[in-house]
């Protein structure tokens, strides 16, 4: 009971404080100054997560850690990008219609 516990404890430690970093709350100037997974958001000054491509059903960024959208890849198969007015683009690719 007591090593189920303990075990329980440890878990909970590591999925609530990860690598004991708490990086939404870490000031920074420079990228390189957050951890793996992070970067540095020029208007806040605190590194905020990466950009999960996938999320925009795009392929993975040329750029080890996305910022924007305009950072990832092309559409993933299956999907496409949405011409906007003036040219634009949506940042989030939507399904392909079959022809």
């Amino acid at each position: 009971m007591a090593s189920a516990l303990v075990t329980f404890f440890a878990v909970f430690m590591v999925s609530a404080y990860g690598d004991g970093v708490d990086s939404a709350h870490m000031q920074c100037d420079l990228d390189h100054q957050c951890p793996d997974g992070y970067f540095c958001y020029e208007e806040s000054h605190y590194c905020t997560r990466c950009l999960d491509c996938g999320s925009y059903k795009r392929k993975a960024s040329w750029r080890s850690c996305p910022k924007t959208p305009t950072d990832c890849g092309t559409c993933v198969t299956g999907f496409e990008e949405e011409i906007l007015h003036e040219g634009l683009t949506r940042d989030m690719c939507i399904p392909s219609i079959p022809n």
